[in-house]
């Protein structure tokens, strides 16, 4: 078994921005403490609150399958891919991440690539 690991470090959330938002069980006093999930997102409004969560808190992440994620929801979708990732940067921005620039230069490759590897999949 793999053991607890301690989640503290909110800049690797924007390498990676893979925290599923279905599988995660948050206390009541940390939406009190930070919001909730901000409704100007269409996509990404989980990612915008780990942002914010990550800054004052520490979490645990723990190995073991919690839900069953089906990856064509509305985030997978190719026409929404452009709206996925520019949420992304605008919430790395609006939570002075540090570095945004660059991971923001990462997130939109990231995007190319995605929707090259969807139009050779077609």
């Amino acid at each position: 078994m793999i053991p607890k690991k301690l989640l503290y470090n909110w800049n690797r959330l924007n390498l990676k921005s893979m925290v599923s938002h279905q599988a995660s069980f948050v206390h009541r006093s940390v939406f009190d403490q930070i919001g909730l999930f901000n409704p100007n997102y269409q996509l990404r409004m989980d990612y915008d609150f780990w942002l914010r969560a990550f800054r004052q808190y520490d979490f645990l992440m723990l190995n073991e399958i919690l839900v069953d994620y089906d990856p064509h929801g509305m985030s997978g979708k190719p026409d929404n891919i452009h709206l996925f990732y520019a949420e992304e940067r605008k919430a790395n921005c609006l939570n002075q991440v540090q570095n945004a620039f660059w991971i923001n230069l990462w997130v939109s490759l990231k995007c190319e690539i995605k929707l090259i590897l969807f139009w050779f999949m077609d």
